[in-house]
This record gives C-alpha cells, sequence and structure tokens, in this order.
C-alpha cells in the first residue's frame, strides 16, 4: 500500500528501500520492491566506495535475496568502483551458497578487479582453495560449465584437472567445447598437471580423451617427462603402453612403447608393437634401444632366424655362448655374454677386464669359421 503512494527509489540515510531490505535479510521484501518497480541497479555511494545491491547480497550470503535480484535481471558481472565483482566478493568472504548461486547462474570467472585479482585468487589467498574448489566441482558435476572470458585468468578444465576430480572431468569432456589442449601462461597443459600432481585417472582420461602428451610447457617439459617426477612414474608408463597397444603406432613424445615393453620383459606386448612397425633399431632419449634395455633388466626373449632376419631382437641375458678365437681357427669355448651398465657395453665372463663395447652386431657366423664350427655357433 505504500508502495502505491512513494517511490521505491526514494533513498533514506544514501539508501533506497532496496538497500534496507537486503541489509534486514528479507527476501520478502526484496522481491516486492523488485515486483514494484524498484531499481535493481540502484547504486549506494560513500565517501570511500561504490557497490550495488549484487554485491551487497553476496558480502552478506543471503543466496535467496541473491537470486531474487539475479532472476530480476541485474548485471551479475557489475562491479565495484574497485573492480570487485559479486563472485569475487563471495571468494572473499567464504560465502558458499552465494557462489554456487553466482556459478549456475553463468557469472564470469574469467574477470579480474583492479588489483588483477580473481575470484580465484580471492580464495587461494583467503585460505579457503578447497571450498572454492568444492563447490566448482559440484556445479560442474551438476552439468553446469562454469563461464570464463578469459582462460588465462581461469580455465574450467585445469582447474578440474588439479582438482582431481575424475567425474568433473568426464562432464568437461562430454561438453566437448572445451580445448583439451589448452596451455596456461607456464605453458602447462591438463595432462601436464595431472603428470605433476601424479594423477594417474586424470592423466589416464586425459590421454584417452585425446590430449597431446607431445606438447612441451616453458621450461621444455612434457607430460611424460613431468610423470617421470613421481614416486609411482610405473603407473603412468602403463597407461602409455596400454594406450600405444590399443591405439596402434604413435610417437608420444619422450616415451618410447616398445622400448618400454622390452624393459618390462612384456614378450606379448613387444611382438604387437612390432607388428604395428615400431622400429627395434632406435635409441630413447638416452640413447638405448629396446634390447639393451630387455638385456639390463635380465629379460629373455626367445626368437626364431627368420625373425633376425627381419630385424627383430634379440636380447642377452646372461646366455651362454661359443666364442672363436684366432678368426675361427681356435677352438670354441662357452662364454657367459651379458650387458652391464651403459649402453652398448658387453661383459666376456664373470671379470670386468673383459669388458667391450658393442658398436655393431650381426646375425650369423664369421666367414673364417667352417661350416661345422658355423653349426656349433648357432647352436
Amino acid at each position: 500500500m505504500l508502495l502505491q503512494r512513494l517511490s521505491p527509489d526514494t533513498p533514506h540515510l544514501g539508501r533506497t528501500l532496496l538497500h534496507h531490505a537486503i541489509l534486514c535479510g528479507n527476501a520478502a521484501a526484496v522481491n516486492v520492491l523488485l515486483s514494484s518497480g524498484a531499481n535493481v541497479e540502484a547504486s549506494v555511494k560513500t565517501q570511500k566506495t561504490e557497490f550495488r545491491p549484487i554485491h551487497m547480497a553476496a558480502r552478506l550470503g543471503s543466496s535467496e535475496t541473491l537470486q531474487c535480484l539475479i532472476d530480476s535481471g541485474c548485471d551479475i558481472n557489475s562491479m565495484t568502483d574497485s573492480g570487485d565483482t559479486a563472485l569475487m566478493i563471495c571468494a572473499k568472504y567464504k560465502q558458499e551458497e552465494c557462489l554456487r548461486t553466482l556459478a549456475m547462474a553463468g557469472a564470469d570467472f574469467g574477470l579480474v578487479n583492479t588489483a588483477g585479482q580473481s575470484a580465484t585468487s580471492f580464495a587461494g589467498s583467503n585460505q579457503w582453495s578447497l571450498g572454492f574448489q568444492q563447490v566448482i566441482v559440484e556445479v560442474i558435476r551438476a552439468g553446469k560449465i562454469p563461464e570464463s572470458s578469459s582462460a588465462s585468468v581461469f580455465s574450467p578444465l585445469i582447474f578440474v584437472a588439479q582438482a582431481g576430480d575424475i567425474e568433473a572431468l568426464k562432464a568437461l569432456i562430454k561438453w566437448g567445447e572445451v580445448d583439451i589442449d589448452y596451455q596456461d601462461d607456464s605453458g602447462f597443459s591438463a595432462v601436464m598437471f595431472a603428470a605433476l600432481n601424479g594423477n594417474v585417472e586424470v592423466f589416464r582420461l586425459l590421454v584417452y580423451a585425446g590430449a597431446d602428451v607431445k606438447l612441451r610447457n616453458k621450461a621444455g617439459e612434457t607430460a611424460i617427462t613431468l610423470s617421470g617426477l613421481n614416486q609411482n612414474h610405473d603407473l603412468f608408463e602403463k597407461v602409455m603402453l596400454e594406450f600405444a597397444l590399443q591405439m596402434g603406432n604413435r610417437d608420444d613424445g619422450g616415451f618410447y612403447a616398445l622400448h618400454c615393453a622390452a624393459r618390462r620383459g612384456d614378450i606379448d606386448a613387444v611382438k604387437l608393437l612390432m607388428s604395428r612397425g615400431y622400429d627395434v633399431n632406435v635409441p630413447d632419449g638416452d640413447g638405448y634401444t629396446p634390447l639393451m634395455l630387455a638385456a639390463r633388466e635380465g629379460h629373455r626373449v626367445h626368437v626364431r632366424a627368420p625373425d633376425l632376419a627381419r630385424g627383430s631382437m634379440l636380447v642377452l641375458g646372461g646366455s651362454q655362448v661359443l666364442k672363436h678365437t684366432k678368426g675361427g681357427s681356435g677352438a670354441p669355448h662357452g662364454k657367459e655374454i651379458k650387458m652391464v651398465g651403459e649402453a652398448g657395453v658387453l661383459r666376456w665372463g664373470k671379470s670386468s677386464r673383459r669388458n667391450v663395447i658393442c658398436r655393431e652386431a650381426e646375425a650369423g657366423a664369421e666367414p673364417g669359421l667352417s661350416k661345422e664350427q658355423a653349426e656349433q655357433g648357432r647352436r
């Protein structure tokens, strides 16, 4: 009845009725005032600051009032005189429900204030990163992807990858509008963060979703090199090997599938990868071939002569061989050959004084050997 005679925007002590209703936490009065034409963007101005109704509701943690303002069409990303949005204010004052309300309404997480602070940085500086993270993850799980006008300020994919939440990550991938290989200002991608943080399941999900593990950050690191820094690097390696076996031949930026299979002694994987065209003679980043790695780990691979002719691996893991002297004219005698230490170093017998560096090896007998000696050597 009063509003039929008085304007709802008549100021009192620098505030309108809408401002006073918000201060009193009276959501019903806020709703009546807005229905009666109250200005949803009416500013409160003091000597030190200027803010709007949405900023007041966010600061006070009144999610019901905040929703009324949003439903009435307020500017959800309006800023105070210092550039703070309602989203930033929620993070600054740990207003969980208001943060959720704003995120669901599409508030922009990519904005920064005049000091260069964002909602995410406010949460971090206020020791509220975990609570902030939980709200955002729940919003994504509910099917709402947070808005961000600047991926460098806030990237939903990188945020979720660092949080390590599988269900939220699945929701983002299913959404299909995220750049799975987006790199931040330091060159880190989501799969790099998964590797750095030791999160194998997030790493697996991203790899199978098509994340490029060959990308390098500004320090020259890839997801593969970062995964090697973790105590559970063996699990990351297993993911990559499984992926290579399922998806076929692929150059994965520092991951050598055949070398990995040989070092692990996985004969079936070795055979499958070789059948797909993996080169058995290519050295890895440390100069090791698959043969060298298998021998170093003491794995034995039995192959037929036709396989050797095609360039397949022969692993010498401490096997007995016949050694001929004097250009083949000497009597053959048994020796144990084994790879030790650095790549290409072979040991004949047990003494380190018999170490030799193998520069080249060929399958077959020495031409100077007699037919009988050659047959003995093959055996």
